[in-house]
Formats: C-alpha cells, structure tokens, sequence
C-alpha cells in the first residue's frame, strides 16, 4: 500500500495507507491467472469426460432399433447406406 506521512496536531507523525502498490496489484492478477488456469483445466476434463459418456447412451438407442429390426423382420439389417458407384 502507498504511504501517506501526516503530522498530528499533539506532534506525533501519522501513516495513512491509501491505494495499492502496483506489486501488491500482480500478485492478485498472478493468483486469479493461476486459479482461472486450474479452473479451465477442470472443465474440459468435465466436457471430456460427459463427451465419453454420451457414446455409449448413443449406442444402446441404435442397439433397441436393430433389435426390433430384427424382431419384425426376422434379420439382422443389412447394409444401412446405399453402395454408390
């Protein structure tokens, strides 16, 4: 903090703080910057993590359609897109 003298009526000197230093002020910005680093770093791990999981629920839909395919038809779906030539 800056430091302001000040004389007292009785005689004695006062210290009055008043702003911040501009190196008080960098280790501020330096913490936020290390905890927005860690904070981001935690959040894609998340959307990774909900991305993987997502798959597998994709996949048990397209298993319950082919197995009622393959209940109404008798066999297994054949091919799913047309052969282009």
């Amino acid at each position: 903090m800056h430091v302001i003298s000040t004389t007292h009526p009785r005689g004695f000197t006062m210290k009055m703080q008043k702003g911040f230093t501009l190196i008080e002020l960098m280790i501020v910005v330096a913490i936020i910057a290390i905890l927005a680093a860690l904070a981001i770093s935690q959040y894609q791990d998340y959307v990774t993590k909900a991305q993987f999981s997502e798959g597998p629920s994709i996949v048990d839909g397209l298993k319950t359609a082919i197995v009622d395919y393959e209940i109404q038809a008798g066999k297994c779906p054949g091919k799913v897109f047309p052969q282009t030539s």
